[in-house]
């Protein structure tokens, strides 16, 4: 006889599908956080909570510390049955199904591509900590509350349909820390089963039956296992300690706004990797699983979004979304932010990198794109059908994607880039080095961390780094599919990768096959570009190896100077009051005439005269610039000079006095003086001599080091490459070359460094002073380029606005959020107006001050004409108001845009205003006008003009004709500024350029756009 049957499921599913198949925690805030991208959120953070202070000595574990986390979104949030009905059922059809989300729920946001597929990915939630209390609230609708432990889905007795989930809705938001505990209580049915104490709830006996046989099945099998807590035990005890509370929820749009909506997550008890977050890095084993938590942390949530899309993406169809994210840690007031939007290695600079391979695959797999090798733009487009056989079949199709990705020199020597570009790429390649994969903006996982490598990049530069060129370690860059364009290029349910199906081998071949054609044609040790190119980098580097010995011997004469005048300067004082006693004591004295005293003088006077002699700078040795040492330098001078003083006289009277009282063994005077000068002078070179040989020695040591090591060199360098010859991997002819290659190589290196040694030796023998030589490089380098240190100076203006501003921007928030918490009465009172006022003064002055900021994370921006005319006229609206100058801008200039760095462009237009406010103020109807002539912008005013024989001057620095307040800086470094982008600035003197009588200066800019 035939019999059917339904499946039946165990709890354990759900622990199978969340926690155990995502990857790991950071993947799991991944997963959500496309979640509330699906959900058209705009904004979504994770708030980490620091209850207090972690200090962590070595013994300590953080896993002992409870720590609440809070993931929360603005997106359309959920209604009671849509958590029903889609939220609690798993694999739902909503995300699979392709149904189009309704304006209403897009909030203003164009139609997204929906990033999940299993209607899965919310049980990753159960990856961030074991208990969870989700809140979700939509347009016009109550708040939806469910509380969940996730490891009750752990017990593998358990039926899923036995398990419960309390949920509750509420219309005010207060209203939920009374209905906390119901749920809680409600919830440890789970555990307990159902007794009278929930009377709102049916009872079913045969429920409580299987729930509590399944626990006590489920717990004796873990103490029979060893465990000293039972999973029940756990669970009991988090329910008991865990209290959420309002500062957990208050920073939720939808908690705060009555017209919000969104979903919060609050986990209790979160994971190890969010615990890890609060931890300062140390030595131990626990604080290094800390810091690896951390890296991996850092390196999986930072640049979500793509970070390197260009205008041509764009217009390609390919762009990134508006979607804001950020990881916090919260403690008390204090917020640090630890992940966010703005803080990437983004398109600006991949542009400053040296090489950039750029271009997309056609449906074909053909590649078109452009590269750039050694710092200069190749003219021929990069073209390269595919090597392989494609997919034909519907289902193995890849279809269009684009490609982006830009690398360095990892030696110095070899770059094009100068120091601060070079270091800079080197330091951010940690956190945001290697190659990505991006589906319609949003990152797909694992691609890019410094343990996945499926595009094989290390694997062949393991069997051949000069020709494979490409390393992780020192390029960034990324794949751009889309989900309609490659649509079988799907992830894995567990997020670690593509499905390896016959799409994801054509997709990995044709990335492959670009990068080695790359390698092998423009940028790797094959290539004729880098052959070329090299000899020239080798010449300008041998300048900047000089220049970086320079700066060496500058910073050690530095601090051996400050040293030394530390050290010299209070002997400096005692020798000033030591030959002060002296003259007091022969002035008052009646005993010149005795022979035995005026010895006794000279004696001590010869001592002191040696102490003088050891307070000196050897030549060349004090810098050009003193810096805050400059006035101790200046006493220590003139004590100096007054004690050579004091000595001369004192020698001379004694000379005198001796010679009047005649005295009886002149021949022993000599000889004793004589001898005293000889031991002075003996032992200052039997000093100088043992320094010199302890140097020697130990530069001895240091050489035959450095020999012992260059003599391996070669052997080390072609091991891999001989294993690889033995085993079959590399062909003969490939061996040689390397060996050849690599004997160029090191010989040129080593030539440079023992020649180095040899010809310093050399010099010395022929008593060339090469201290005094390089000192006086030093002095002369110094000399040409103090212009340059002055405008370093200027820009400690520049980090003392951002330091000012961020730490103001931080106490404004603060502020503002409390007065928005304030009771009514108090914000009806005159003094909440003024402190209200008060602040928004405040927030008014660090908006302007913003776009000032120097350092820290560039921001591009589309800046229109009319931006920057507000920009101006609030900035210099004070000054403008007193001088009572008029300052107007053309319909032609409000209209034009350019997409730069806002602190680039605005100090430029108000250093120009700026200064026409101060010529044009005073005369009759002052007015500046900002205009647009032949696509070039013209600043104007109707002062009194610039004579002929300044104009040449005007952009030298600190160049200036005015009275008062002029430093004749700013023209110089508006020009400079402008300059670092390939913008032009230059002052008007053809009538077809000039908009008024006074002043015309005209700026050129690279890319703007005219209306």
């Amino acid at each position: 006889m035939i019999e059917s049957y339904s499946f039946k499921t165990r709890a354990r599913t759900v622990d199978h599908l969340g926690r155990e198949q995502i990857a790991d925690c950071p993947t799991a805030i991944s997963e959500l956080w496309k979640n509330a991208y699906d959900a058209y959120a705009k904004n979504v953070s994770l708030i980490i909570f620091e209850e207090t202070p972690y200090q962590f000595d070595g013994a300590d574990s953080i896993d002992d510390a409870p720590v609440i986390a809070s993931l929360m979104d603005d997106g359309h949030g959920m209604s009671k049955e849509e958590f029903f009905d889609k939220w609690l059922v798993i694999g739902t059809e909503s995300k699979a199904s392709g149904d189009e989300v309704s304006v209403h729920d897009r909030k203003g946001l164009a139609l997204r591509v929906k990033q999940g597929q299993k209607g899965i990915g919310r049980l990753s939630a159960a990856a961030l900590g074991p208990l969870l209390l989700l809140i979700s609230k939509r347009v016009d609708q109550k708040f939806v509350a469910a509380l969940i432990d996730w490891r009750i889905f752990e017990n593998p007795f358990l039926f899923l349909d036995d398990v419960t989930v309390p949920v509750v809705e509420f219309d005010v938001k207060t209203d939920l820390w009374q209905l906390l505990p119901g749920l809680f209580d409600e919830l440890m049915s789970n555990l307990w089963g159902r007794n009278l104490k929930f009377s709102q709830q049916e009872i079913n006996p045969d429920r409580t039956f299987r729930v509590i046989n399944a626990w006590e099945k489920y717990s004796a099998q873990e103490r029979l296992s060893g465990l000293l807590r039972t999973t029940q035990e756990k669970i009991e005890e988090v329910l008991i300690q865990t209290t959420f509370n309002k500062e957990h929820i208050e920073e939720w749009s939808a908690w705060n706004d009555p017209n919000g909506s969104g979903t919060a997550l609050l986990v209790a008890d979160a994971a190890f990797d969010l615990k890890a977050q609060l931890a300062s890095d140390g030595a131990t084993a626990s604080q290094n699983a800390e810091k690896q938590a951390k890296a991996l942390f850092a390196e999986t949530l930072s640049s979500f979004i793509d970070p390197y899309i260009n205008e041509e993406d764009r217009q390609s169809g390919y762009d990134f979304p508006e979607f804001n994210y950020s990881v916090v840690i919260k403690s008390g007031l204090v917020r640090k932010p630890l992940i966010f939007s703005g803080r990437n290695f983004d398109i600006q600079d991949l542009e400053n990198l040296e090489h950039i391979l750029e271009g997309k695959f056609n449906e074909d797999g053909v590649f078109v794109g452009r590269v750039k090798a050694f710092g200069k733009w190749i003219d021929a487009p990069f073209v390269l059908p595919p090597t392989g056989e494609l997919g034909k079949r519907k289902d193995s199709r890849v279809g269009q994607f684009f490609l982006r990705i830009g690398a360095f020199e990892g030696d110095r020597r070899h770059s094009t880039m100068n120091d601060e570009l070079h270091a800079i790429a080197k330091e951010k390649s940690d956190d945001f080095g290697g190659l990505r994969v991006y589906r319609d903006g949003l990152r797909v996982l694992p691609y890019g961390r410094e343990s996945n490598d499926f595009f094989e990049i290390e694997k062949r530069r393991s069997k051949k780094a000069g020709r494979e060129f490409w390393s992780n370690r020192r390029l960034f860059g990324r794949v751009g599919i889309t989900r309609s364009g490659n649509s079988n290029l799907k992830d894995k349910a567990g997020r670690e990768g593509l499905i390896d199906n016959k799409a994801a081998k054509v997709f990995r071949d044709l990335v492959e096959n670009v990068l080695m054609a790359a390698a092998r044609r423009y940028f790797g040790e094959d290539s004729e570009i880098r052959t070329s190119a090299l000899a020239k980098i080798q010449e300008e580097n041998e300048k900047t190896r000089a220049e970086e010995g320079q700066k060496i011997l500058r910073v050690r004469q530095r601090k051996e100077f400050r040293t030394k005048l530390g050290i010299y300067y209070p002997l400096a004082q005692q020798l000033e009051l030591d030959l002060r006693e002296i003259e007091e004591e022969m002035a008052l004295s009646n005993q010149v005439d005795e022979e035995r005293i005026l010895l006794d003088w000279q004696d001590r006077l010869n001592d002191l005269q040696n102490k003088k002699s050891e307070l000196r700078f050897p030549s060349g040795s004090v810098p050009r610039s003193l810096g805050t040492s400059a006035e101790d330098y200046k006493n220590f001078r003139a004590k100096v000079t007054s004690a050579e003083e004091s000595i001369g006289r004192l020698r001379s009277s004694l000379t005198i006095a001796l010679k009047k009282i005649n005295p009886d063994s002149p021949r022993d005077i000599a000889i004793s003086r004589h001898q005293s000068h000889a031991s002075y002078l003996q032992g200052r070179v039997r000093r100088w001599g043992n320094t010199a040989k302890k140097l020697i020695q130990e530069e001895m040591v240091r050489l035959e080091k450095l020999v012992v090591e260059k003599n391996s060199e070669f052997h080390s360098i072609c091991k891999p490459e001989m294993d690889a010859f033995l085993l079959g991997e590399q062909s003969l002819e490939d061996l040689i070359d390397f060996m050849e290659k690599q004997r160029e190589r090191l010989d040129l290196e080593n030539s440079d460094i023992f020649a180095g040694y040899i010809d310093t030796l050399e010099l010395m023998k022929d008593s060339v002073g090469l201290s005094e030589v390089a000192l006086y490089s030093v002095a002369e380098k110094e000399k040409a380029t103090g212009e340059l240190n002055q405008i370093h100076s200027l820009a400690q203006l520049g980090v003392t606005v951002e330091i000012v501003s961020h730490e103001m921007d931080g106490l404004e928030t603060s502020i503002s959020d409390a007065l928005v918490t304030m009771p009514s009465s108090c914000q009806k009172t005159h003094q909440y107006e003024i402190i209200k006022n008060a602040t928004k003064q405040i927030s008014d002055r660090l908006r302007f001050l913003a776009p000032l900021k120097l350092s820290g994370d560039r921001q591009f921006e589309v800046l229109t004409g009319q931006k920057i005319y507000y920009y101006i006229t609030e900035f210099l609206q004070r000054v403008i108001t007193n001088s009572q100058v008029k300052v107007e801008a053309s319909p032609a200039f409000l209209n034009f845009s350019i997409r730069d760095l806002p602190a680039r462009i605005y100090p430029v237009f108000v250093n120009l205003v700026n200064n026409s406010i101060y010529w044009s103020s005073g005369r009759s109807n002052p007015l500046i006008k900002l205009d647009v002539i032949d696509k070039k912008v013209v600043i104007s005013d109707n002062g009194p003009g610039i004579n002929a024989e300044e104009v040449s001057q005007l952009f030298t620095l600190f160049y200036t004709t005015k009275v008062r307040g002029g430093r004749g800086v700013g023209l110089y470094l508006s020009r400079s500024n402008l300059a670092t982008a390939g913008h032009s600035i230059y002052f008007a003197r053809e009538d077809s350029e000039r908009v008024l009588s006074g002043a015309n200066f005209v700026i050129k800019f690279i890319g703007a756009k005219y209306e």
